[in-house]
């Protein structure tokens, strides 16, 4: 699925399901979470959520029916059981995007390991 913003293309995956963006620093994942969280303002099938969000709200936004598409920048930080349970039954209907450290023991068992591919006008989660 494609998105814009005024100065990029985003390109996600089509299928929902959990994508974690890899524990390398360096790779773009602030930089689509900054772009995502623009794009939230105005399409409210998007929802981008960091550790600066208040922690109370967090399940109540990964359950919204509105939102398709979620990021999750810094997840490791503000993790909790009912996050990943919350996670683990939203993975079949949504796209979420994850940054996170520590995968093995911060996230539901099923997800897929995926990377960022960007350029001056685009970025892509592959």
């Amino acid at each position: 699925m494609e998105l814009r913003t005024v100065s990029i293309k985003i390109i996600l995956p089509d299928e929902p399901g959990i994508y974690n963006l890899g524990m390398r620093s360096g790779t773009g994942k602030t930089y689509l979470y900054k772009s995502l969280k623009q794009l939230s303002s105005f399409n409210s099938n998007i929802c981008a959520i960091s550790y600066e969000d208040n922690s109370d709200n967090i399940i109540e936004k990964l359950s919204n029916n509105q939102h398709t598409i979620i990021m999750l920048d810094r997840y490791d930080l503000y993790v909790t059981e009912e996050i990943k349970d919350t996670l683990d039954a939203i993975r079949k209907t949504k796209v979420v995007l994850v940054s996170c450290k520590d995968p093995y023991n911060n996230l539901p068992y099923d997800y897929e390991a995926s990377s960022i591919k960007f350029g001056k006008d685009f970025i892509e989660v592959k």
